[in-house]
């Protein structure tokens, strides 16, 4: 099989839904990325039959082609379908990267893409993607469920804030540097009032690019810090983090987020269909960006956050859907004529 990374710039959440699930597929695999990511594939991607290469848009199309001509299947983590090639399943996460006017030519080159490959189509959660995919008129049995996979346990961090330690600067993070969804100016224009300016210092998880320079030279009193998910593993940057903030309305799950709650880190999120459908019991919700820093300042935690800091956190349906979205992509990748296979199971 071929793993098709070949769209991601960086080491984003959709790099790591990749990694937990061809970690869990377990099947002879060539990983394609861009020479930026070979150092992260390779420290990633362990398994024993899994192979990572790095390329350009050349070796792209002759990996392509090879994959075709053998009759072997192509994953791809990312909804960028190969025109014509029937053997394949992508994935859709949010719709974000269709809106404005680039986006809706993103829109048509996908639509193009599903309607001459008739491949298959993943999709990470039912309040978003699914009604989405089937707004583009996509049918039932080309759809698969996909959600992520929970990450590991970990030991609880022990940084967990005292409510009662009103001096302690908190330290608060946020998630993800690669986009405008992440709302992270109206974040900072609230922490940058003097009630807040002084009390918060803001840890950004992602990569120093310019779209965090801009929001460092608009808010330069605001204690802000970038860390690279690239150098510093989550477990480790959130041992010194009290709570998580995620004010983004359009995400497709939250991996980082689950990974603190089952850390025991206090997470305050807005009330966006995904965080909602996955986390309603486990974070505290706003809409209001103010209300939130102050519950993460007062130390607030929300009735659930016990039952988070467990790897069966997520329900037992998710947990199932997980297993047969395993079974499903390890099917696509044993046969090239997968379709009975792939089609025992509704999506």
């Amino acid at each position: 099989m071929l793993a098709n990374l070949w769209m991601l710039k960086a080491p984003n959440g959709m790099f790591w839904y990749a990694v937990d699930y061809l970690q869990a597929v377990d099947t002879p695999t060539t990983v394609l990325v861009r020479p930026r990511l070979l150092k992260d594939a390779k420290r990633n991607f362990t398994a024993p039959n899994i192979s990572v290469r790095a390329g350009n848009v050349a070796t792209l199309l002759w990996l392509i082609l090879l994959t075709a001509l053998r009759e072997q299947a192509i994953y791809c983590p990312t909804p960028h379908p190969i025109p014509w090639i029937r053997n394949q399943l992508v994935t859709f996460h949010d719709a974000y990267p269709f809106e404005g006017i680039w986006g809706r030519v993103k829109l048509q080159l996908l639509r193009w893409g599903l309607a001459t490959s008739k491949c298959y189509i993943g999709y990470i959660n039912k309040s978003m993607a699914l009604p989405y995919l089937e707004g583009m008129g996509v049918s039932f049995d080309r759809l698969i469920y996909i959600p992520n996979i929970p990450p590991p346990a970990s030991a609880p961090s022990s940084a967990a804030r005292n409510p009662s330690e009103e001096n302690k600067l908190l330290q608060l993070a946020a998630f993800g540097t690669d986009s405008e969804k992440k709302r992270y100016p109206e974040l900072l224009k609230i922490i940058d009032q003097s009630t807040y300016k002084d009390r918060i210092h803001l840890h950004l998880y992602g990569e120093k690019n310019p779209y965090v320079s801009n929001l460092q030279a608009r808010f330069p009193d605001v204690r802000l810090t970038v860390h690279s998910a690239s150098d510093e593993p989550i477990q480790k940057f959130l041992s010194e983090i009290d709570a998580v903030i995620g004010i983004a309305l359009n995400e497709g799950f939250g991996r980082p987020i689950a990974t603190a709650l089952m850390q025991g880190i206090p997470c305050y999120l807005s009330k966006s269909q995904t965080f909602l459908e996955f986390f309603s019991e486990l974070a505290l919700f706003s809409n209001n960006i103010d209300e939130l820093i102050q519950a993460a300042l007062q130390g607030k935690r929300p009735s659930g956050a016990a039952e988070s800091q467990s790897q069966n956190f997520l329900s037992t349906q998710y947990r199932t859907a997980i297993a047969e979205a395993i079974f499903r992509i390890r099917s696509l990748a044993e046969s090239s004529a997968c379709t009975d296979t792939l089609n025992s199971t509704k999506p």
